[in-house]
């Protein structure tokens, strides 16, 4: 009999609210130089033999989702290469394609190469795992890349493969905080804003990576001016987006807005604690501010205050997972718990991911320079939206990915340039 892995809270929620999204998350690193497709099959092989959710079935039948892990691939479908004219173009095309939660691997992987530049692309349901175990992923792939060239196999190098359930967080926090935690069933999901970006309603849709970036130099500039006001740097790009979503969608300088950030759920471990194996581990921290003001320094002040009230709760983030959890505790089947948690749970409309900085020598496969880094959650169904933020040695990117017609994508191109003139005002 094949094995089992139970669904988890996550897993089964980001397969219900799919309509919301297409589930997937993208990563794509620019290099200078060429990859080894036999040696990056062997790495991701290595990777796949470990993490047992990236090579199994999601099975979500009435009484209890679950995962049946797949023992049947080869290293023939661990990756595929392929020439081509336009390497962002034929790299950001890969990743609008789509994985079913049935397919026997929840994943694909692809090198693109153009002249002397390449590209790693790679596309993963987001069912299996977060932003942040995304990027532990693709390190431990690239590890075990360069792994290989030196050594002649992976074997020094160690992945995390062990359970992936929710409860882990809990037993791994500080006792105090567990009893707080579990006893917080309130509907966080529910702010009462529905305000949103300025759609067309254009029937001629597709999948867009919407893209803009900041020179780190003004990226060093903005954390500084930022501690002038008590604010984090997530605080003062928060605010750049309040300003120029406000803006772009027409909104009074008074209008009651939100937009919720995702927050890693890992914050709360005790120190020298980590989940055992790749999951989803995330909550939402809404910032719903009474509108941005007249300036970009009177959205910042309510920005930080209302994050920073956030960080000093022991438990932010932890709001409304119990009463998730009750949900497929008290309804036997599964079919029934998920039509509660559709009933139930608000999806946040506006979104924040910032997923950090992801240092050069962490994207960097023997024999390459790495240039840029591409990465992002799920694309968004209007008018759902999301900002998501990764900086890399030399700049931030932006990208919001979203399923729009091309005006609709002209219009979030002159939100991220207004965004973008915001921060580069404030730095200066």
């Amino acid at each position: 009999m094949k094995k089992r892995i139970k669904a988890e809270l996550w897993d089964k929620t980001q397969y219900i609210l799919s309509k919301y999204y297409d589930r997937m998350m993208h990563v794509a690193i620019y290099s200078e130089g060429d990859l080894d497709l036999q040696i990056l099959r062997r790495a991701i092989k290595k990777v796949v033999d470990n993490v047992y959710v990236l090579r199994s079935r999601y099975s979500a039948n009435i009484f209890k989702h679950h995962w049946v892990v797949n023992d049947d691939y080869t290293l023939d479908d661990m990756a595929t290469k392929e020439e081509v004219a336009d390497l962002r173009g034929a790299t950001e095309e890969f990743l609008k394609g789509y994985i079913s939660h049935r397919a026997k691997l929840q994943f694909r992987a692809k090198i693109f190469t153009s002249g002397n530049a390449c590209s790693f692309a790679l596309l993963v349901n987001h069912q299996c795992f977060d932003g942040n175990e995304l990027k532990y992923v693709t390190g431990k792939i690239i590890e075990c890349y360069n792994a290989i060239i030196r050594e002649g196999n992976a074997d020094s190098v160690s992945i995390r493969n062990g359970s992936r359930e929710m409860k882990q967080l809990y037993e791994k926090m500080d006792p105090k905080k567990v009893t707080i935690a579990k006893k917080l069933y309130n509907n966080a999901s529910k702010m009462g804003v529905k305000s949103h970006f300025r759609f067309t309603q254009e029937k001629d849709v597709e999948k867009r990576f919407v893209t803009d970036r900041l020179d780190i130099s003004i990226f060093d500039k903005l954390k500084q001016r930022g501690k002038e006001y008590g604010a984090s740097i997530n605080d003062v790009i928060l605010a750049a987006y309040f300003r120029a979503y406000a803006k772009e969608a027409g909104f009074s300088n008074d209008e009651v807005l939100n937009i919720t950030s995702i927050i890693d759920l890992r914050r709360h471990l005790m120190k020298g604690e980590q989940l055992d194996g790749c999951t989803n581990m995330v909550a939402f921290m809404p910032c719903k501010i009474d509108g941005v003001g007249e300036t970009y320094i009177d959205t910042l002040k309510k920005v930080a205050a209302i994050n920073n009230a956030h960080k000093e709760d022991e438990v932010v983030g932890l709001y409304g997972i119990p009463l998730l959890a009750l949900a497929y505790k008290v309804f036997r089947w599964d079919f029934i718990a998920n039509l509660a948690v559709r009933i139930g749970y608000e999806n946040p409309i506006m979104q924040m991911s910032n997923l950090g900085k992801i240092p050069n020598s962490c994207m960097t496969f023997e024999g390459c320079k790495p240039v840029d880094v591409f990465v992002t959650g799920a694309v968004k169904n209007r008018p759902y939206f999301q900002l998501t933020c990764v900086s890399m040695d030399t700049h931030i990117n932006f990208c919001i990915a979203e399923k729009c017609s091309e005006t609709d994508e002209r219009y979030i191109k002159i939100m991220l340039e207004n965004m973008k003139k915001d921060l580069v005002e404030f730095a200066q």
